[in-house]
């Protein structure tokens, strides 16, 4: 109806006008004969031409003068959803490029994720392997530079431990035969003086020599029971130290170097003793893996002094004398130790008073 009022309006003297649709074999044969000229005049693929349009819409006008005019046109056959035809030119165009590029830039990458692992693996550790250099040429030159710092890093350190095992010799030598000669001092205080000084300087000798050699450890680790490790910590305290001792019932190992962490260990409940008047030690299992709190009941520590404390000579109450207080290595000492085991230590004020520290040791 709409195609007849809208060509009666264009020509008034149109009298009727008939739509038909049906099979293009169905037509007359003259007009069979147009719909195949126009099929070869619009240049059809040979696709439109092998499956080209089997319907025609046939159109039949009455003049004004009594005469008939008859049309057809033909009607295509409905091509795919263009969603569909986009969704396969996506998926063409993953399979093609962006799967073989993801697959070569993989490829390239997995030399910089191996580095990556030994660099967080060993992290300039002594003798920690060498890589293999591979992928593209810079990152094989990056491989290539990666292990010659390696190997100057542990000439240095190897160089530091015989340089400081030479002062540590001959050091001890004259204090030793110090100690000696001491004792023909008549004047008993000036003799006991001068041995609690020489006493002073062998340990904090002893420390510094330590504090240089966690760095060089070729001890395997063990896999120890955690629990009679810090029971044997503390049952080496005299007998009056202030310790109060909460372990777990269950059995909890970890691969660690005992020696050294025992003195860790010692180290903390020894600092807690010392500032805080007695020590409340536990053990508990972490998801990171096991975890040494000691408690106290002293003053605790400015905040602002908390992160100085773990540094080499560096001491919560500020004279130089022993009896106050130690060389100032002792916490460096068991945060080297905790982080030779993959660990930290970390210090932070209680809030019912006093300070914790917390020893972590990679499990």
């Amino acid at each position: 109806e709409r195609a007849t009022d809208y060509l009666q309006s264009v020509d008034p003297e149109i009298r009727a006008i008939s739509l038909a649709a049906g099979p293009i074999a169905e037509l007359p044969e003259r007009l069979q004969r147009k719909e195949q000229r126009d099929l070869l005049e619009n240049r059809l693929s040979k696709r439109d031409e092998a499956h080209g349009p089997d319907k025609a819409i046939l159109l039949n006008m009455q003049l004004g003068d009594g005469s008939w005019v008859s049309a057809a046109a033909p009607v295509r056959k409905q091509g795919p959803n263009p969603v569909f035809i986009l969704l396969a030119q996506m998926i063409t165009l993953y399979l093609g490029v962006l799967i073989p590029l993801a697959l070569i830039a993989r490829r390239i990458a997995r030399p910089l994720r191996i580095l990556t692992r030994h660099v967080r693996a060993t992290a300039f550790g002594l003798n920690a392997p060498n890589l293999v250099p591979e992928g593209p040429s810079d990152i094989r030159n990056l491989i290539d530079a990666l292990n010659g710092a390696q190997e100057r890093v542990d000439r240095m350190i190897t160089e530091k431990d015989v340089m400081l095992g030479a002062i540590g010799h001959d050091l001890k030598t004259p204090l030793a035969s110090l100690r000696v000669r001491i004792e023909s001092v008549e004047d008993e205080a000036e003799r006991q003086k001068m041995a609690s000084t020489v006493e002073e300087m062998v340990a904090m000798l002893d420390d510094i020599l330590m504090l240089a050699r966690v760095g060089k450890q070729s001890d395997p680790l063990q896999k120890t029971d955690m629990v009679a490790l810090v029971d044997a910590v503390c049952e080496d305290f005299p007998a009056d130290a202030k310790i109060d001792l909460t372990l777990p019932d269950q059995r909890i190992t970890a691969d660690v170097r005992p020696i050294l962490l025992k003195r860790a260990i010692r180290n903390i409940v020894s600092n807690a003793l010392q500032y805080g008047g007695d020590a409340m030690v536990s053990l508990e299992q972490t998801a990171n893996g096991v975890a040494i709190l000691v408690d106290d009941n002293g003053p605790g520590i400015p905040e602002e002094a908390m992160k100085d404390l773990l540094e080499p000579f560096a001491r919560a109450e500020g004279s130089r004398n022993r009896g106050t207080g130690g060389s100032g290595l002792g916490l460096t000492i068991a945060r080297a130790i905790s982080e030779a085991h993959g660990g930290s230590i970390k210090l932070e004020n209680r809030p019912e008073g006093g300070l914790r520290a917390c020893l972590l040791i990679k499990g």
